[in-house]
């Protein structure tokens, strides 16, 4: 959502800057964190910018299920970079790239939003002379598609309000908007606010939602008061 900045910096926190870090392991002249994981990507040629983002997703859905001896390293690879590991990155690179590449570190250590982070990876990529694939229309839909079904199978399991809500909310925005988004609880009301444009939502369902967002808060502002009163 762009215009709501906590769901802007979450979404750049959480999808953009994994991408960037992978990016920089994969151009980096270095061994970053002495696993071997530089050579996740090609350093020359195309980087298909789809591959990255369905490798994040798997690798976020193994974290939610477990993982494994292969979910650990997938874990690694797609680890946030420390801010010397990135800057060692940088150091690492040719000279003509290294002024991208720091404004690439820069915009990732500061998350203002997924556009700033994007912008400066298209940029030291070019520097690089590596292409950018990024994705067509099919692949939008399928990966659309599989975020709802990944959205409805972990919604159908929970049991916790608060938590079913912030599953919820972007369930519906993918269906009604087609938007995949990522937010925490403090966009909950403008992305309702989105919902409710249009009339995308039957009035009743949209009903729902405003009062039991408004139910939840209430539900854990009493909760927290109650708990605040206990440890005075």
């Amino acid at each position: 959502m762009a215009g709501d900045q906590p769901s802007q910096r979450h979404c750049a926190a959480s999808h953009c800057v994994p991408v960037a870090d992978l990016f920089l392991r994969a151009q980096a002249d270095a061994d970053l964190d002495g696993g071997g994981f530089g050579a996740t990507l090609p350093r020359d040629g195309i980087v298909d910018a789809r591959e990255c983002l369905s490798r994040e997703d798997k690798i976020s859905d193994r974290g939610r299920d477990g993982g494994g001896a292969g979910g650990d390293k997938a874990k690694a690879i797609f680890s946030k970079l420390t801010d010397v590991q990135r800057e060692v990155a940088v150091a690492s690179l040719p000279r003509s790239a290294k002024e991208a590449a720091a404004t690439l570190t820069k915009e990732a250590a500061l998350c203002r939003s997924p556009a700033t982070i994007m912008h400066a990876l298209e940029a030291l990529a070019d520097a690089l002379g590596v292409r950018l694939r990024g994705a067509d229309k099919k692949a939008e839909r399928s990966l659309l598609h599989a975020h709802k079904k990944g959205m409805e199978a972990r919604l159908s399991a929970e049991e916790q309000p608060a938590a079913a809500l912030l599953l919820a909310v972007p369930l519906v925005l993918a269906v009604t908007r087609g938007r995949a988004v990522a937010m925490t609880g403090r966009s909950l009301a403008p992305a309702l606010a989105l919902i409710g444009e249009g009339g995308l939502l039957p009035t009743d369902d949209l009903l729902f939602m405003v009062t039991f967002h408004r139910d939840v808060v209430a539900s854990l502002a009493h909760t927290s008061g109650a708990a605040a009163k206990t440890t005075a």
